[in-house]
């Protein structure tokens, strides 16, 4: 996409890393949605400018998809909904979540939770959406009980590490303001099961004493 180049913002340069810059900005840590909708006025403009351009350039990207996700892009839908019926968007399901996480994303004023919920605790399968995505889909609905209730059990019942990050990083994300669950949750890892098991105590206690009424 080239270089920017007239002065930016600190959250505008941030955004063009990870987006546009070296892809191991991304790989290694994802595209958080604080670095898209930390950008305001002419800037946040600009961002959905760049990212329009480069749909229109057939150049869609994971990091590209994830963005016109977070900045919630309406005019991208009919081409994401093109990219779903291609040969990539039928065949793999990383991809075909992925497309359908932004679509949803877009349009998140109509998302149903309930189904989310299902998926994530196994209740129904879902060949369109990988729990890692329903995941952070259910950030959107911020400290809302049943949403809490199934990230703690997928986060207790955790079968691998990098599902205990991902809803580490959801619950952060949630519960933004409260550091000691911050610190609770930033330890990461199946060290043994009692010291797993006082964690999880400790982040049970601590995410009951918010959502208390």
């Amino acid at each position: 996409m080239g270089n920017i180049e007239k002065e930016h913002s600190e959250a505008f340069s941030l955004f063009y890393e990870y987006v546009f810059g070296d892809y191991r900005y991304f790989h290694y840590n994802g595209l958080a949605e604080y670095v898209c909708t930390d950008l305001e006025g002419d800037e946040r403009k600009e961002a959905r400018e760049l990212i329009i351009l480069a749909f229109k350039k057939n150049v869609e990207q994971d990091r590209t998809i994830r963005a016109a996700g977070h900045l919630r892009i309406r005019e991208l839908v009919p081409r994401l909904e093109e990219l779903l019926r291609s040969e990539k968007g039928q065949n793999s399901n990383e991809f075909r979540s992925l497309v359908n996480w932004a679509l949803l994303k877009i349009d998140f004023e109509n998302v149903d939770r309930d189904y989310l919920i299902a998926i994530l605790l196994g209740e129904i399968g879902s060949n369109d959406l990988l729990k890692e995505d329903v995941i952070t889909l259910l950030i959107g609905f911020g400290k809302d009980t049943e949403v809490i209730n199934a990230l703690l059990n997928t986060y207790l019942n955790a079968e691998y590490v990098s599902q205990e990050l991902i809803i580490s990083y959801a619950l952060s994300t949630i519960f933004e303001y409260n550091t000691e669950l911050h610190n609770a949750l930033r330890i990461i890892g199946f060290n043994s099961t009692e010291k797993r098991k006082e964690r999880h105590q400790k982040v049970v206690k601590l995410i009951n004493k918010e959502i208390s009424p």
